[in-house]
């Protein structure tokens, strides 16, 4: 008789067929986050030579390295919705058309610019209410497409960007 016989080892082949399962498994049952994004309209490309737009059309945002947000020169976070309303009606009331310019620091946070731009937006729509009421005495959803027409053109406002250095 042998006393000195081994135990057989266990059959691994299927040890890797089992980890393959679970892998695929992880890959089909996982979710991803998914990255945030701005939905934006883009202006047609433009081939003809840069105009100069006059400093009397133009209100300026800047970002800074530290997120600090200042309007026209003035840093107050809490009344810039009120104080871009004011000037943007004042410049429409003028009948020229505004253009409002983010400078934004290569250093400064993402979310910090897509705050402003998420004011800009709301003032941009409470303008075309305002103005929809003002001029043909109806709500912004309740116009035709001529008024519609019309009321863009009248409060016609441009967003640029900088970068500053």
């Amino acid at each position: 008789m042998r006393k000195n016989r081994k135990p057989p080892l266990p059959n691994s082949g299927s040890t890797a067929d089992i980890a393959f399962l679970l892998l695929i498994f992880f890959m089909v049952a996982t979710t991803f986050k998914r990255e945030k994004i701005l939905s934006m309209h883009l202006p047609p490309p433009y081939d003809g030579p840069i105009g100069q737009v006059p400093d009397t059309k133009v209100l300026e945002f800047l970002i800074n390295t530290d997120n600090e947000i200042m309007f026209e020169k003035e840093m107050d976070a809490e009344n810039t919705e009120a104080k871009l309303f004011q000037e943007l009606n004042k410049l429409i009331n003028r009948k020229v058309s505004p253009t409002i310019n983010i400078k934004v620091h290569p250093d400064s946070k993402y979310d910090t610019y897509t705050q402003i731009l998420s004011q800009i937006k709301k003032v941009r729509k409470e303008i075309n209410r305002h103005f929809s009421d003002l001029l043909f005495g109806k709500k912004l959803k309740e116009l035709n497409e001529i008024e519609f027409g019309v009321l863009k053109k009248k409060t016609k406002i441009k967003i640029t960007e900088l970068e500053i250095s």
